[in-house]
């Protein structure tokens, strides 16, 4: 992400209003150009800003996609754009020591690929994303068991053509598996042209139940509990986990070093504090960019030259 040198007093005008009313967050796109306030857009929740970002799925030969956008904290560009007005140079934590803090507050990151980038990002003391480890037995922190029937046409590419809804919800697991058992003989076997299960999911306390495209809890907000389907003219159900029994499950968070203090302080898609204890929700992290904004001046002008197709050897562009 770049922003504009030249525009910087007006961007800070903007964010810092945003702030004022309650907007923690700002989405913008991502483009190839410094940035200015006519391109951001400011959200209240980082789900609300993960939704905007989010590419609208288009059938096979349709246009292309929408624009890609990511969001990021307000606080965090107003921090990067303050420095830059007073011709400071920020301040990091010594990279090498992150692991340790690390380990010790049982974090790590969303991809294994991704350690050093989280180290580094921390040690910037900007927000990052990350997960952390908990040992939970599920059962006991579940609201509410949902029904959830998928559909899938697999003529289509993967990413479209599925439908997932909940049917029906429960209080209590022993009623779950007797309505899946129930309702299970009335899926259909069709491979040549669609699949369906029938899932019957845990949601787990303090948790908005987000489900993925295949009807499965996405962010840990639940756990899959059970699955039915018709397999060659078979009803097929399948355990996938036992609610009553320990596991260890991640709760993706913001995070962001007190360096004072050596410890990692974690937050809610409203950047408030959030609850590691009792509840297990995680945040809306898609399309979240967690690197430093950059200052560019404008007036660096770039060139680029293409061909036109017509035996010239370009146009010149300027932006």
């Amino acid at each position: 992400m770049q922003l504009e040198l030249e525009s910087l007093e007006h961007t800070k005008g903007f964010l810092s209003h945003k702030w004022a009313s309650g907007a923690h967050w700002v989405g913008y796109p991502a483009i190839d150009q410094p940035l200015t306030k006519e391109h951001m857009l400011c959200f209240h929740s980082a789900m609300e800003a993960s939704k905007w970002c989010q590419p609208s799925l288009t059938e096979p030969g349709a246009p292309p996609m929408q624009e890609i956008r990511h969001f990021k904290p307000v606080a965090d560009l107003l921090v990067t754009i303050e420095m830059a007005l007073q011709g400071q140079e920020p301040v990091t934590y010594p990279p090498e020591d992150i692991p340790g803090i690390l380990q010790k507050c049982h974090v790590s990151p969303l991809y294994r690929h991704t350690y050093d980038s989280l180290c580094v990002q921390l040690a910037t003391g900007e927000l990052a994303v990350a997960s952390l480890t908990r040992l939970l037995i599920p059962g006991q922190s579940i609201d509410q068991y949902h029904l959830v029937s998928h559909h899938h046409q697999v003529h289509r590419d993967f990413e479209v053509g599925h439908t997932a809804k909940i049917v029906e919800s429960y209080k209590d697991l022993n009623t779950g598996h007797r309505r899946l058992w129930e309702l299970a003989p009335q899926l259909t076997h069709d491979r040549a042209e669609s699949v369906a299960d029938l899932i019957l999911v845990g949601q787990l306390g303090g948790s908005r139940l987000l489900l993925d495209i295949e009807g499965r809890p996405d962010l840990n907000t639940g756990i899959t509990i059970a699955t039915a389907y018709n397999y060659m003219g078979v009803l097929k159900v399948e355990a996938n986990a036992n609610p009553g029994l320990p596991q260890t499950m991640d709760q993706r968070l913001f995070v962001r070093l007190d360096a004072g203090k050596k410890q990692l302080v974690f937050f809610n898609d409203e950047l408030q504090p959030a609850d590691t204890t009792n509840l297990f929700q995680s945040v809306s992290h898609y399309w979240f960019y967690d690197h430093p904004a950059e200052i560019v001046s404008s007036r660096k002008v770039k060139q680029r030259y293409f061909y036109n197709g017509k035996g010239s050897s370009g146009a010149h562009i300027s932006h």
